[in-house]
């Protein structure tokens, strides 16, 4: 797998270790994202499985799981922005504790302007590699019965 990764991507080696985890080992990618620090675009490879992952978002890819073809145009569209990260956030509101709850890679015309799925997000954050499209958008839950 990493030969995939590596003969596509060459520039990932200098962000590469091999690192090991529950006494698993595996190769671990971490790209510095070039508009905000604090993210970055985490790969981690191991044996036949290949985990993505971009702010809240992960994805597995194998070819067990069937869809190793899309490995490399995925990170494509996250480098070039063609896809972004939406999150539902919710503040601290009991029963529910504060936090991400859901989130998913979505092209740039799917992601969301208001919140008409989950009634305990009050906030939906973009989050694009180089910062394009990433906001935060303040998002009450409206009811489908209320979107006109």
């Amino acid at each position: 797998m990493e030969s995939l990764i590596f003969n596509i991507f060459p520039e990932f080696k200098e962000f590469s270790s091999n690192d090991e985890k529950y006494g698993e080992r595996f190769i671990s990618v971490i790209v510095p994202c070039p508009s905000d620090e604090s993210k970055r675009l985490e790969i981690a490879i191991h044996e036949d499985e290949v985990t993505v992952a971009f702010s809240f978002w992960h994805g597995h890819y194998s070819d067990s799981h069937g869809n190793i073809d899309n490995l490399t145009q995925v990170i494509e569209d996250i480098f070039s922005e063609r896809r972004a990260v939406c999150s539902y956030i919710c503040e601290a509101a009991p029963p529910i504790n504060a936090g991400v709850f859901v989130s998913a890679l979505m092209t740039i015309s799917e992601l969301p302007t208001e919140n008409t799925e989950y009634y305990y997000a009050t906030e939906i954050q973009h989050t694009s590699w180089r910062g394009t499209f990433s906001r935060n958008i303040r998002a009450e839950y409206i009811s489908n019965s209320q979107v006109g």
